[in-house]
């Protein structure tokens, strides 16, 4: 008879290196603006390293909290983000 493995299988990832996963990042946040669960399900990339990738490019002011809503991905009020250098230009005036 031959066992049951009962690990969950590992979720393969598209993007494997934090450098790749920190550029999809911006330039989805480029042409979208979404919450990082959004991007994180379009991207497939964790949601803590979006956070980490997000106070990152907020810290070089790349990266604004254009409002805030209610995620649909999560359904909690979360703020919408945008790497989009006339959104933020038109932001900041």
């Amino acid at each position: 008879m031959e066992e049951a493995n009962n690990q969950s299988p590992k979720k393969q990832y598209k993007y494997t290196s934090s450098e790749s996963q920190f550029r999809a990042f911006r330039n989805y946040l480029s042409k979208n603006t979404a919450t990082c669960s959004m991007a994180s399900d379009a991207l497939g990339i964790p949601q803590k390293n979006l956070t980490r990738y997000k106070r990152s490019l907020q810290e070089a002011g790349q990266l604004v909290e254009v409002f805030e809503s209610e995620c649909p991905i999560t359904g909690f009020k979360a703020a919408f983000l945008s790497t989009n250098q006339v959104l933020i230009k038109s932001l900041l005036k």
